[in-house]
């Protein structure tokens, strides 16, 4: 008997920030599946329209881009894009700041357990 095996595409932990030409803005990348990045945006709007609905940004303590004094949010939602759409290089001067960091992880955290729990539920039963 053969039985078929199904390939598992693991979740590969990222923590960078790349530019994201698809949104024109950068991106914080927490993780990669497969040929796909999963990021969180980051923008100077204090609200973001999702679907015909406006939903409220996480508001950052200090901009990530030690150039730019504007307040920065990310946006409300994760981003899953093709590697592709992303720029080539690192922004390695971005930064969050310790206080914008645990938030962030928290938000990660979140999005990461919602995956594992909608995996155990859409499993198929025999």
């Amino acid at each position: 008997m053969n039985k078929k095996t199904k390939k598992v595409i693991k979740f590969e932990p990222r923590n960078e920030f790349r530019w994201n030409n698809n949104t024109s803005h950068p991106n914080y990348i927490f993780g990669k599946v497969g040929r796909r990045y999963k990021s969180m945006g980051i923008t100077h709007s204090e609200y973001t329209e999702v679907n015909g609905k406006t939903k409220k940004n996480m508001p950052l303590e200090f901009n990530p881009d030690p150039k730019d004094s504007k307040s920065a949010y990310i946006r409300h939602g994760i981003i899953s894009d093709n590697v592709e759409s992303y720029g080539k290089k690192e922004l390695k001067n971005f930064r969050f700041s310790e206080t914008d960091s645990a938030n962030v992880k928290s938000k990660r955290r979140n999005y990461i357990r919602r995956r594992k729990e909608h995996k155990k539920t859409s499993k198929h039963h025999r």
